[in-house]
């Protein structure tokens, strides 16, 4: 038996420490083969094989001109040079995205658990432009080269695989940074464009769950700017936040052209979009410095704005955000952009939230007048809640009454407005009371932009209200409106375009007084004084003479403004118990007006005048470009004498007058209305007396042309004047045209073409002499305003044959040439007092009867070239409006009745011979 010890095994290949060997050499050799196969790889191989999937997926190719470099590593770094993609076919330049170099470094061991981790992603020099076409597509919209058609029905999702489309592919970035950037928008339907230039843009992350810091400069339309800030994770933008999470934190800072703004606060579920809570700030100094940020528009020059207020989740059911602790302010700024010299001297806006109503205090002032505002108006959600949803308000409570109540002052002038509105939105339930006082008009014309008439005094009042079951209908109630010495009353209202309807005015006004001077006079700028005592008004001035236009035409051819007709609809209805007019006083006025679908009425205006009652009707039917005109006025009986006296005319007139207008016509100026007109013109008076002053002031050329001798001094004892004109197509036929009175009497025919205002008419004038007379028949021509007059060279012969006929009545030899030469009315009869005229027939009765619209005899004609003319004479007993008239009884005037006439002096130029040398021949 051996004792000794066995010896120990030796120690083969599977000793541990081979083992460890073996292993290491398995994983390194194929770490090593993949190192060696990245290093000996050429990206720059695959550079066909990406540009074209690019394609594929995009549609637009990608060119990289440098070269592809990769640098190893747990976080490897890929970069590219020279990198463009293009733009979309028609775009304003090739390139869509150029860019000298991207550097893109990704940590490898995040991927196999489905993140990408951006180590650091570096853009140098990117250029990127957004642009619509005139369509308005963007640049942005792409579509891959082709598509596979999506099947019809797609095979649910396994299990396995639901589990790992839920596992989503998250992505974060530690550092992001671009220098010297650019991006650029262009409108391809205005053709404008905006650039924003990035200098220095870094965005900085530790990690997906660290806070993220942002820092960059650049430019926007040439003007620096500066933005900051700091906030949460990003990965709690995606994910929701663990348990017992603190709220996401956010500050941000962005200054610009001397305009500082900041966000300050936490948002406690940001992936949500819920439990915001922010301060937001804004100060800017002047707000016409950030005209690169509007757009290129004209900003005001408003200086030290500082806005604060405080931004929540919205505490009801609507989108609009909880605003609260709203204070607004301005500082001293000049805002002549908006009105001529006005200035704002401050401004305070204040309400602890959208849902409270806010006050405000306004001061300034336009040029050296003041202007204040102060007050307080309704809750501004409420103003806003038709655009984003209903108003937010406490659980079970009612909508309250928006309440208005404001004070305006302005040059003098002050607008007290209070009330409320029930639905500010919607503009329902509307009651307001007005009340505004302006001392001087005129002292406002630099508010309103446009001059105004130094109107002293107004006042205006009354309650404004919406109108039911109408919606943009208003109506201003127990409205008084005072002016000087003027006042109407009544109601006023107002209704818009809602549901399709057009705008529409109506008003029912009342006045005791409308006294029409002050206005006139502040409109002419001449300031308005007190006025003149009542009863003792200045009669205005005698009209003067028509004047002729550029073309020698009284009738003008300016177009009619139409048009404006159209746009609206109106009725109106006046009832005044005196209007002052010119220092004429007409009483008992009433208007009725209409306007409907550019129908314009007036159905009836009717007044009293200083001589009667006057009744006036017009239409015009604006819906054509030539529209109908018509006009009738009725006014029988005016007493001639104080409606003369009341418009001035100091001359003797005892007398009554009807007026009897009913005319028609159309077209797009007075003179194409005239050229059209149908209707008639009748004026009819009976006897009268009346200054002969007066009847050569309106006799005019005419006159003095028929009767060159006729005494112009004392009255004369008008029989008749009866005037009616008859038109059709623009051409008036005289039915009736005579004037009869102790001295002169004329009896006229012919026509009037008013389009062309050609006269085409014969007169047969008699300067009365003895029992008898003398005519000679005048043909009048040329046009209205230059006519011609040219006697009747037959009518001459009759004239001589009317003289021997007196020779041979009156007194032989002695009566010829008293005919002749122009022997004196009173010595005939003293010579042949006992001889008498045989009676001629009496033109008035007719003519007046015609005139007055009845049909009566034909009025008499001036007689043919060579037929004896039919003079008129005097008349045994001429009704006058009822009151009858012998001829034997006292004439009024300087020229007496016949048994009363005293010894006088011949009227110069009586005769015949002395007639036919003034008559003006060839004018």
């Amino acid at each position: 038996m051996n004792d000794q010890p066995s010896p120990a095994p030796k120690k083969g290949f599977f000793r541990p420490r081979n083992i460890l060997i073996a292993l290491g050499v398995l994983i390194l050799l194929p770490v090593v083969a993949v190192v060696v196969f990245l290093l000996t790889l050429d990206l720059n191989a695959y550079r066909p094989t990406i540009q074209q999937k690019v394609r594929e997926a995009t549609g637009r190719d990608l060119a990289i001109g440098g070269p592809i470099e990769l640098s190893l590593g747990l976080s490897p770094a890929l970069t590219m040079s020279d990198v463009s993609f293009a733009n979309a076919p028609g775009g304003s330049r090739p390139q869509m995205v150029s860019l000298r170099r991207l550097e893109l470094q990704v940590a490898v061991l995040p991927l196999l658990g489905r993140r990408v981790e951006i180590k650091r992603l570096v853009l140098v020099e990117p250029d990127i432009l957004l642009e619509t076409d005139a369509q308005g597509r963007g640049n942005w919209l792409m579509a891959p080269e082709s598509a596979a058609p999506a099947p019809a029905q797609s095979e649910p999702a396994r299990p396995g695989e639901a589990r790992e489309a839920g596992r989503a592919m998250q992505i974060g970035a530690a550092e992001v940074r671009i220098e010297r950037g650019r991006l650029t928008y262009r409108d391809g339907r205005s053709g404008q464009s905006h650039a924003l230039d990035l200098e220095r843009f870094v965005f900085a992350a530790a990690s997906p769950d660290a806070e993220a810091t942002l820092d960059g400069t650049g430019r926007y339309q040439q003007e620096a700017f500066t933005l900051k800030g700091r906030f949460g994770p990003l990965l709690r933008l995606v994910q929701p936040p663990p348990a017992g999470a603190a709220p996401w934190p956010i500050q941000l800072s962005l200054e610009a052209a001397g305009a500082a703004f900041g966000v300050q606060g936490t948002i406690a579920e940001p992936h949500a979009r819920r439990g915001a809570d922010l301060a937001v700030t804004a100060r800017v100094a002047d707000v016409a410095r950030l005209k690169p940020f509007a757009m290129g528009r004209d900003l005001p020059a408003v200086r030290n704005i500082d806005l604060r207020l405080r931004l929540r989740d919205p505490a009801g059911a609507g989108p609009m955000p909880d605003i609260r602790d709203l204070a607004l302010t301005v500082g001293e700024s000049d805002l002549s952009a908006f009105v001529s010299g006005l200035r704002l001297a401050r401004l305070e806006l204040a309400a602890s939230d959208l849902a409270s109503p806010v006050t405000l205090a306004v001061e300034g002032a336009l040029d050296s007048e003041a202007v204040k505002a102060s007050g307080q108006v309704g809750a501004p959600m409420a103003l806003i809640a038709g655009m984003i949803g209903p108003p937010a308000r406490r659980q079970g409570a009612p909508p309250a009454a928006w309440p208005l109540r404001l004070a305006l002052e302005a040059a003098g002038a002050t607008l007290n407005v209070q009330g409320s509105i029930a639905q500010p939105a919607t503009m329902r339930g509307v009651a307001v009371t007005i009340a505004a006082r302006v001392p001087d008009a005129a002292r406002l014309s630099r508010l309103a932009g446009t001059p105004l008439p130094a109107v002293r005094d107004i006042e205006i009042a009354g309650q404004l209200a919406d109108r039911a079951n109408a919606p943009g209908s208003f109506e201003l109630r127990d409205l008084r409106l005072k002016a000087f010495d003027s006042e109407l009353t009544g109601t006023a209202g107002f209704s818009g375009r809602a549901g399709g309807r057009r705008p529409r005015i109506e008003a029912d006004l009342r006045s005791r007084l409308v006294d029409t001077a002050p206005f006139l006079e502040a409109m002419a700028g001449r300031p308005a004084g007190p006025g003149q005592p009542q009863g003792a008004p200045t009669p205005p001035p005698l009209p003067a003479p028509a004047r002729a236009g550029a073309d020698g035409r009284l009738f003008p051819d300016t177009q009619l403004f139409v048009a404006g007709l159209r746009g609206g609809d109106a009725n109106l209805k006046l009832a005044l118990a005196e209007l002052r007019h010119g220092g004429v006083a007409y009483n008992d006025v009433s208007l009725t007006m209409a306007l409907a679908g550019g129908q314009l009425s007036v159905a009836p205006l009717s007044l009293r005048l200083p001589g009667g009652q006057a009744t006036i009707r017009a239409s015009l039917d604006g819906r054509t470009d030539a529209p109908p005109v018509a006009l009738s006025v009725r006014a029988p009986g005016l007493d001639l004498g104080p409606l003369l006296r009341a418009y001035g005319v100091g001359y003797t007139v005892q007398g009554r007058m009807d007026v009897d207008v009913d005319l028609r016509g159309a077209g797009q100026s007075v003179r194409a209305i005239m050229a059209s007109l149908d209707g008639h013109l009748g004026l009819a008076m009976g006897q009268a007396v009346v200054d002969n002053r007066l009847i050569d002031l309106i006799a005019g050329n005419l006159g003095r042309a028929l009767f060159p001798s006729m005494q112009r001094e004392g009255n004369s004892n008008v029989n008749c004047f009866a005037m009616r004109f008859d038109s059709t197509d623009g051409i008036a036929n005289a039915r009736a045209l005579v004037f009869d009175s102790n001295l002169v009497a004329a009896i006229g025919q012919g026509q009037v073409r008013l389009g062309t205002e050609q006269l085409a008419m014969r007169v047969l004038p008699t300067l009365k002499v003895g029992a008898g007379g003398i005519a000679v028949p005048v043909n009048v021509g040329g046009t209205l305003m230059r006519p011609s007059y040219q006697p009747d060279a037959a009518g001459v012969v009759t004239g001589v044959i009317s003289g021997v006929e007196t020779f041979r009545q009156q007194g032989g030899v002695q009566g010829l040439l008293g005919g002749l030469l122009g022997g004196s009315q009173q010595q005939q009869q003293q010579q042949q007092p006992q001889q008498q005229a045989p009676a001629r027939p009496d033109p008035c009765p007719g003519a007046l009867a015609i005139a007055r619209g009845g049909r009566g005899t034909a009025a008499p004609q001036p007689p043919a070239s060579g037929a004896a003319p039919q003079t008129p004479v005097a008349r045994e007993a001429l009704p006058a409006d009822g009151a009858p008239a012998t001829r034997g009884a006292p004439q009024i005037g300087t020229q007496q009745a016949p048994a009363q006439q005293q010894p006088q002096q011949r009227p110069r130029g009586g005769g015949l011979l002395d007639q036919l040398q003034r008559l003006p021949f060839g004018r």
